[in-house]
């Protein structure tokens, strides 16, 4: 048999290296082609994963300093509790030296610190936590939640005369944030956090 040629006759081969038949040839290009855009694809779910890290560094620093500030609002005492909304009956008990407002807002701080250690670990600071895709979902629904708060604060401020305290407000708004933020770097790692489930 002879050499494959074209319509104009002419050796095919001559249009392909090293004897390569023109099928081969585009086949071989047709892999390439495929090979960068497999490339493309994965260096863009790498830079989304690298950003999803930074978010979720930045939930942890939000969780760390709201633990911080719980913390101080131990040692301030009674008028702390006032105006963080903590109620008239936890400022008479600090005032009265009682220890169940420390302990219950001490309570309060190491479970922000633990949320803060969650993010850390899901951006891969830190060894893996137990549950962590879990952890990270339960963390963004209640920050949500708390945040969506700000709605009905929103709506009372505008229909009641009574005004509510602008610290509530800035409390919810500032709890919607941290939620967004979680939210974003949580789905942003979603397939490290699946697929490596025993990876720190």
């Amino acid at each position: 048999m002879g050499k494959p040629a074209g319509l104009d006759g002419r050796d095919l081969t001559t249009f392909a290296p090293d004897g390569l038949l023109l099928g081969d040839w585009q086949r071989f290009w047709n892999g390439r082609a495929r090979a960068s855009e497999l490339g493309c694809y994965t260096s863009g779910e790498n830079s989304m994963k690298i950003q999803g890290k930074y978010w979720l560094i930045l939930g942890g620093v939000f969780s760390a300093a709201i633990a911080i500030l719980h913390t101080a609002i131990i040692f301030v005492g009674a008028p702390a509790y006032r105006y963080f909304g903590a109620g008239e009956e936890m400022a008479q008990m600090a005032s009265s030296g009682s220890v169940i407002p420390a302990l219950v807002t001490f309570f309060i701080a190491v479970i922000f610190s633990i949320w803060g250690l969650y993010a850390l670990s899901g951006a891969g600071l830190i060894r893996r936590l137990p549950l962590l895709p879990v952890g990270l979902i339960v963390i963004v629904s209640i920050y949500t939640l708390r945040g969506i708060g700000v709605i009905p604060q929103i709506v009372w401020l505008v229909n009641s005369p009574k005004p509510i305290p602008p610290q509530d407000l800035i409390f919810s708004l500032v709890s919607l944030l941290v939620g967004i933020v979680y939210f974003v770097g949580t789905i942003a790692t979603w397939r490290t956090l699946q697929a490596n489930p025993r990876l720190a």
